[in-house]
C-alpha cells in the first residue's frame, strides 16, 4: 500500500523509532498501580487536615497544602475515605448515578485514594468517568501551534490563523529550550490579532523534567507575564482573572 511521503517522513524521525518498555516500578517508570504508591488515609483534627496518605502536615509540600486546604471536604473526608475503591468506580461509570452525588463523594478523596480507585477501572471506564465528571462553564477548543524550525514568524502567523478558526487556548512545544520565550511571544502577538483574551502555554522537554512557560492573558499593551515552574508534576496556570495560591506571602517584583 502507499504510503504519502509526509507519513513515510514521520515514520523515519528517530522519536518514532522507539518502542515499548518493561515497566520499572523502582525509578518511577510504570502507568499504574506502582508498589510504592502510598496508602490512602487521612487524620483529620478541628476541621483540619494533619495527616495524608501517611504523611504528616509538618512534612506537606506545595501541593499536599493546597489539597489538604482547598481541596478536601473534611466534613464528609473520613465517610469517603472509608468506602471502597470499586464502589466508588462504579459510581463514576453508572449512567444513573449524577455528577452531583459522585461529587460529594470525591470531594473527601485524597490523591492516593483516587489512584486506588483508578486503578480498579480500565480505559473505557476510565473515559466513561472523565465524560461525566469533566464540565466547563464554557466549551473550549485548544489548538497545538508549533513547526520543525522554531520560527516565531510562523507561529505568530499559524496562531493568528487558530485564533480566526476559533481556538482560545494555544499550546506550542519548542525543540530548543532557549527559543521558549520567542515562541510564548509568537503565541501572544499572533493570537491577540482580533481576540482579547485567550490562554496559551509553552511546554519543553528537556531530558526527564517537564517546564511550563504560561503566559498570562491580559489585554494588550500590558506587560506580559511570565511564570516559569521547573518540575515534573506541577502545572500552574493563572487564568484571567484569578489570584495565584501562594503558601506564604508573595515575594515582592523585581
Amino acid at each position: 500500500m502507499k504510503r504519502s511521503k509526509r507519513f513515510e517522513m514521520l515514520a523515519a524521525r528517530p522519536v518514532n523509532q522507539d518502542g515499548f518498555v518493561v515497566e520499572w516500578p523502582e525509578v518511577g517508570l510504570v502507568a499504574m498501580d506502582n508498589p510504592k504508591d502510598p496508602k490512602p488515609s487521612i487524620k483529620i483534627q478541628g476541621g483540619k487536615v494533619i495527616e495524608m496518605d501517611g504523611k504528616p502536615r509538618e512534612q506537606f509540600d506545595f501541593i499536599d497544602q493546597f489539597i489538604a486546604d482547598y481541596a478536601i471536604d473534611t466534613t464528609v473526608a473520613e465517610k469517603a475515605m472509608a468506602m471502597d475503591n470499586t464502589e466508588i468506580a462504579r459510581m463514576l461509570v453508572d449512567i444513573h448515578v449524577s455528577r452531583d452525588e459522585v461529587i460529594k463523594i470525591t470531594r473527601g478523596l485524597t490523591a492516593a485514594k483516587i489512584v486506588a480507585v483508578l486503578n480498579t477501572m480500565n480505559v473505557v471506564e476510565m473515559m466513561m468517568a472523565m465524560q461525566k465528571m469533566r464540565a466547563r462553564k464554557i466549551p473550549s477548543n485548544q489548538c497545538h501551534v508549533t513547526n520543525t524550525q522554531d520560527n516565531p514568524v510562523l507561529i505568530a502567523a499559524d496562531a493568528a490563523e487558530a485564533a480566526l478558526r476559533g481556538f482560545d487556548e494555544m499550546e506550542t512545544t519548542v525543540a530548543v529550550v532557549r527559543y521558549a520565550p520567542f515562541n510564548a511571544l509568537s503565541l501572544q502577538v499572533g493570537a491577540r490579532w482580533d481576540v482579547v483574551e485567550y490562554l496559551s502555554s509553552v511546554l519543553w522537554k528537556k531530558q526527564l523534567s517537564f517546564s511550563w512557560v504560561c503566559v498570562e492573558s491580559l489585554p494588550m499593551p500590558k506587560q506580559f507575564l511570565y511564570t516559569a515552574l521547573k518540575t515534573y508534576l506541577l502545572t500552574v496556570m493563572i487564568l484571567p482573572g484569578q489570584r495565584p495560591f501562594w503558601p506564604r506571602p508573595m515575594p515582592p517584583a523585581a
